[in-house]
């Protein structure tokens, strides 16, 4: 059984980091970039106590301005008020950690302790709007190591740092 509170009453496209949630949960299907028709008995419970049923189960990854960041599991459930994030799941599968502040929040590498994200608080709630894929064709820019790391899916250092000396970057 999953679980989860919501007190809102309008679907938000925001994503909310919740340490109460037991699964990823999205309203919509069309947050997943796979996913797959659920048909099993397993339902959210919500404080009410009324049950809400998952219709598919998939994986979506966010981007920020510094990395993705990816959440497999996900359950679609379209009659929840919220997208959450496990913050559980959240840590485990990107290898972070949050840190929770009066005003704000930050997602922290756990190895190196450097801040991915940092986002305001939303009233009441730790809520992070992903930054919108914008595509772009035959543009010029420095990017930095950093970019080129993730955008070539993390290669070691040394092999990045061939493929910018070979000229392929």
């Amino acid at each position: 059984m999953a679980n989860f509170a919501s007190a809102a009453h309008s679907v938000s496209p925001n994503w909310v980091f919740d340490t109460g949630a037991s699964h990823h949960i999205t309203t919509n299907l069309n947050n997943m970039h796979l996913h797959s028709e659920y048909d099993g008995p397993e339902e959210v419970m919500i404080g009410d106590g009324t049950g809400l049923k998952f219709s598919h189960v998939g994986s979506t990854s966010l981007p920020t301005p510094n990395t993705t960041l990816k959440h497999n599991n996900v359950v679609c459930v379209p009659n929840a008020k919220h997208n959450l994030i496990s913050v559980k799941k959240f840590c485990k599968s990107n290898d972070t950690y949050l840190e929770f502040c009066p005003s704000f929040f930050c997602v922290k590498d756990q190895v190196t302790g450097a801040a991915l994200m940092r986002s305001p608080s939303n009233g009441d709630l730790y809520t992070f709007c992903p930054t919108p894929y914008q595509p772009s064709a035959l543009t010029s820019t420095c990017s930095s190591s950093p970019l080129w790391h993730a955008r070539f899916g993390h290669p070691s250092n040394r092999v990045l740092a061939q493929m910018m000396s070979s000229g392929q970057i």
